[in-house]
């Protein structure tokens, strides 16, 4: 399709908005739209707050790990089989906990937590909102008609553009 093809059809389903529909139905589409965004929108956020729990809860295990691994005994020399004795290096003063550390598992758990809530509106969106574009049975039909009627146009907008454009090509040649 062509680049500026976005607005062709936005005109075009413009014009059936405006001429298939009554004022009520574009109302009752409004709102199932509305209602729609609305529920991803919260989705999204309780996905995201349902993920703080799990951050703190993954945080406080390694804060206490960390002063308890400073405490512990540790070997201080290793001897092997040769009589040979090597020094073991302390690594506990560079254990710390460290938000730069965190900020990896965080953001995955987060963005999880945004995709998981999103999903979980788009969901609940959509079945609120069909049951709102369901309530009027006239309405439905009507809106169910100019969609047809919509895409019936798209459909011969675009074998038209593959006609202007030689459509003479094998099914073989069209990537899938």
């Amino acid at each position: 399709m062509r680049k500026d093809a976005y607005d062709d059809l936005q005109a075009l389903a413009e014009e059936h908005f405006k001429y298939d529909l009554q004022e009520s139905d574009s109302d009752t589409l409004k709102a199932a739209a509305s209602k729609f965004s609305t529920h991803v929108r919260i989705g999204c956020v309780l996905g995201m707050g349902l993920c703080l729990f799990p951050v703190f809860r993954l945080r406080a295990p390694g804060k206490q790990f960390l002063p308890s691994l400073r405490a512990a005994d540790k070997p201080t020399n290793l001897k092997f089989a040769d009589q040979r004795t090597e020094p073991v290096p302390d690594f506990a003063p560079h254990l710390y906990p460290s938000h730069i550390d965190d900020l990896p598992s965080n953001l995955s758990i987060g963005l999880g937590g945004f995709l998981v809530g999103g999903e979980m509106g788009i969901l609940a969106g959509s079945v609120s909102s069909s049951r709102l574009i369901k309530r009027d049975p006239e309405s439905r039909k009507r809106i169910e008609n100019a969609l047809i009627n919509f895409r019936a146009d798209r459909e011969q907008i675009q074998a038209l553009e593959e006609q202007k454009k030689g459509g003479n090509e094998s099914v073989l040649d069209k990537p899938f």
